[in-house]
C-alpha cells in the first residue's frame, strides 16, 4: 500500500473523536487506533481455524484520503483492504501487491457494505464484511491467538473515488504495524448477526470484488 506524507493531515482533524461503534444486536468489535487516529475495528465469528469471514469498521477523520489494512501483517503478497470516501458514501476496494508498488485488484476477497457504512462532518465510516481476507495462498489468521495487521493511509484524495479499482497516493509515512489479539475479536452467533447487511455496489471488475453504499443520515 502506498501513502504521501502527513503535512497536509492537521493535527486538529485528528482530534476529533471517533464515532462509536455500530451494535448490531450483540455484534462487538475489538479495534486498535493508528497514530493518525484512524480506528480499526474487527469481529470475527467463534471458530478455530480459517477460513472465516471478518467484520471490519475503518473509522477515518475526513482529512484522509484512503485507509488501508493488510491482512497478513505487510504489504506484500496478502489481502487488502482499502477505503475512500465518496461524496457521502464509502468504497471499498479488494487489492494485492505483488511488490513494492501500487497494489492492483484481487479477486480472492469479496465485500458486502453494511449500514453502519456512513459519512459525516468529522469522519468516514466503513462498515463492511468480507469473505475471503481471513485466508490466501501461503498463509491466513488463527483465530485463537495473536496475529500482525497492518495499516496504512494518504491524506491525498484518490483520483476516481466512484470507483474501485482507482489509483491512490503511495504513502512514505502513514504506515504502521499492530499486534492483535483475534481472540479477543470473537462473536458468538456472529454468521445470525451478520446476515442483516446488505450487498452492494455496481462496479466490480472481474479481478476485484468491491461495493460502496449510500450513507445514512449522519
Amino acid at each position: 500500500m502506498g501513502l504521501l506524507s502527513l503535512t497536509t493531515l492537521t493535527l486538529a482533524a485528528l482530534a476529533v473523536a471517533a464515532p462509536s461503534p455500530r451494535q448490531d444486536a450483540g455484534l462487538t468489535y475489538k479495534d486498535f487506533s493508528s497514530s493518525n487516529g484512524i480506528v480499526y475495528r474487527v469481529a470475527i465469528p467463534d471458530v478455530t481455524a480459517a477460513p472465516f469471514d471478518v467484520a471490519l469498521q475503518i473509522v477515518a477523520p475526513k482529512a484522509v484520503g484512503w485507509a488501508g489494512l493488510a491482512w497478513g501483517g505487510s504489504m506484500l503478497n496478502n489481502p487488502l483492504t482499502v477505503a475512500y470516501p465518496n461524496g457521502d458514501t464509502v468504497t471499498v476496494s479488494s487489492r494485492v501487491a505483488g511488490g513494492y508498488q501500487a497494489p492492483t485488484p484481487y479477486a480472492g476477497a469479496e465485500y458486502t457494505v453494511r449500514p453502519g457504512t456512513t459519512v459525516n462532518t468529522t469522519h468516514w465510516v466503513l462498515d463492511t464484511l468480507c469473505k475471503g481476507c481471513s485466508q490466501w495462498n501461503g498463509g491466513g489468521l488463527d483465530p485463537s491467538g495473536d496475529v500482525v495487521l497492518a495499516w496504512a493511509f494518504a491524506p491525498n484524495a484518490v483520483a476516481n473515488p466512484s470507483s474501485n479499482t482507482s489509483n491512490i497516493a503511495f504513502h512514505n509515512q502513514g504506515k504502521g504495524a499492530e499486534n492483535f489479539d483475534l481472540t479477543a475479536a470473537k462473536v458468538k452467533d456472529f454468521e445470525a448477526i451478520v446476515s442483516g447487511g446488505t450487498a452492494g455496489g455496481d462496479e466490480a471488475p472481474a479481478s476485484s470484488s468491491s461495493a460502496a453504499a449510500a450513507a445514512p443520515t449522519p
